[in-house]
């Protein structure tokens, strides 16, 4: 029982797991805002490059 308490203190004071948490909270949050960008300029951007390719031939 002593050996599952030291574990858990040890886990306790680990923060790298912490670390890897953060890393993924914020890599979650720049992709959803990329993705919140995509689509709100997303049409808007389409077609202003479908006007330009359409002028170029």
């Amino acid at each position: 029982m002593l050996y599952i308490f030291s574990k858990l203190e040890s886990l306790k004071s680990d923060r790298r797991g912490v670390t890897a948490l953060e890393y993924a909270v914020v890599g979650a949050v720049v992709v959803g805002a990329v993705a919140t960008a995509f689509a709100s300029f997303g049409t808007a951007l389409s077609d202003k490059l479908a006007g330009l390719l359409s002028t170029a031939t």
